[in-house]
């Protein structure tokens, strides 16, 4: 989990966004709170939400914590139903870094607008929120694919084998 927070958060920072998209950034590290969301307990996505809400806060104007508290609710909700989607299926993935990515942006923008930290248009919100929404459904199954990857080639998780396989005794 470690490395891919590392890796999310120096991949995001380093790529800036397309000002046709209102500057949205790849939402690398809501994709791996999403990928342990719906591949974990709810411990382990609230540690990695928590971890990647202030990585991204830590790299940004964002006061620390408020990425976190949006990641936790969102991670909190796809980890309540993780067993009713297919968390195997691009499409999936795809959808649901749609949904985040949106959800999410609005979120942030909305705490940083309560709280008098930002004076962008609605229009700015609008559009940056449906860039990273955008985003998110192009690198969310990108960023599932690699982190399971991960996961199995350092054990986290246990490969799984065919099933004409059989067991050597």
């Amino acid at each position: 989990m470690i490395f891919s927070l590392i890796a999310g958060t120096v991949i995001q920072s380093h790529v800036s966004g397309p000002a046709a998209l209102g500057g949205a950034r790849i939402p690398l590290l809501l994709a791996v709170v999403l990928y342990y969301a719906l591949t974990n307990n709810r411990g382990i996505m609230l540690l990695s939400a928590v971890l990647a809400g202030l990585l991204q806060d830590a790299l940004s104007p964002i006061p620390p914590g408020y990425s976190a508290f949006c990641f936790a609710a969102v991670g909190m909700v796809a980890n309540r139903y993780k067993d009713d989607l297919v968390g195997d299926s691009l499409l999936t993935t795809a959808i649901i870094g749609a949904a985040a990515g949106f959800i999410v942006s609005i979120g942030l923008s909305l705490l940083l607008w309560f709280n008098d930290l930002v004076k962008d248009p609605v229009w700015l919100w609008a559009l940056r929120a449906t860039g990273t929404a955008l985003l998110g459904t192009l690198f969310t199954p990108v960023v599932f694919v690699t982190v399971r990857s991960l996961d199995h080639l350092v054990g986290n998780t246990p490969s799984k084998r065919h099933p004409l396989e059989h067991e050597e005794i």
